[in-house]
């Protein structure tokens, strides 16, 4: 399964730049779900964001303190301000109360427009539970286990 097309469609669409981040490596990690670069399940590896040589404090920034507000908020989207100025916008899955993914929008420097803004963040939670079910189906029906029923199932059986 190659989940390419549907961002690159959403991102014209919505008119900016899409980056699912699979919290646990559920999905991409295994190679059986692609995406066109793996750079797209690693937000920070953004050159306009954060450089390589700032790696750490961004990751300790948009990924470790996003997750944190995120589980501890439980809203369907976030507006996020990264450390260098950029703004996002993070949309949440969970499953089980557990953070699984989080689909961000944007990396915008300039005034924001508020009314794309609105539009996007009432379509981006729809849009991030989508791919995430679409991705789960496709690896039960491949039998690879990917599911996070199938992990706690699997778990139960071996304790």
């Amino acid at each position: 399964m190659d989940i390419t097309e549907q961002i690159k469609i959403l991102e014209k669409m919505l008119d900016c730049r899409l980056v699912f981040h699979d919290v646990h490596y559920r999905f991409l990690a295994g190679g059986k779900i692609k995406c066109q670069r793996k750079y797209r399940n690693l937000h920070w590896r953004n050159p306009d964001c954060c450089p390589l040589d700032e790696v750490a404090s961004c990751v300790k920034h948009c990924v470790v303190k996003l997750r944190n507000v995120l589980v501890m908020e439980k809203t369907p989207c976030r507006i996020w301000h990264c450390r260098k100025g950029y703004v996002q916008l993070a949309a949440p899955v969970f499953r089980n109360n557990t953070l699984c993914c989080i689909l961000f929008a944007g990396l915008w420097r300039r005034k924001l427009d508020k009314e794309k803004i609105r539009y996007i963040a009432t379509i981006l939670p729809v849009v991030a539970a989508g791919l995430t079910e679409q991705m789960e189906n496709f690896l039960a029906e491949q039998g690879s286990g990917g599911g996070f029923r199938h992990e706690v199932l699997s778990f139960l059986e071996q304790h």
